[in-house]
């Protein structure tokens, strides 16, 4: 059974003027809003679906190393300069 959106959460570019704090905090609310998990597989499955082009070039280049989530892509700046 697919999981219902009740809220679709926006993409993420990591364009230049785009904050990857304010997006995945967004997300994250998106997320619960949804009822979707906000377990870190979970939502790691799911966030994937949500950023495009460099950003998501990123993710699929690094989501292997993503052991805890939460570490990881609460401070995606640090790693994915926009």
């Amino acid at each position: 059974m697919a999981e219902k959106m009740i809220v679709k959460p926006s993409k993420y570019y990591g364009r230049s003027g785009e904050d990857p704090k304010t997006w995945f905090k967004d997300f994250v609310l998106d997320a619960e809003t949804n009822a979707w998990t906000t377990r870190n597989h979970r939502l790691l499955k799911k966030v994937g679906g949500f950023l495009a082009k460099e950003a998501r070039n990123w993710f699929q280049e690094n989501r292997a190393g993503f052991a805890i989530f939460d570490n990881n892509m609460a401070n995606p700046r640090r790693d994915f300069k926009v």
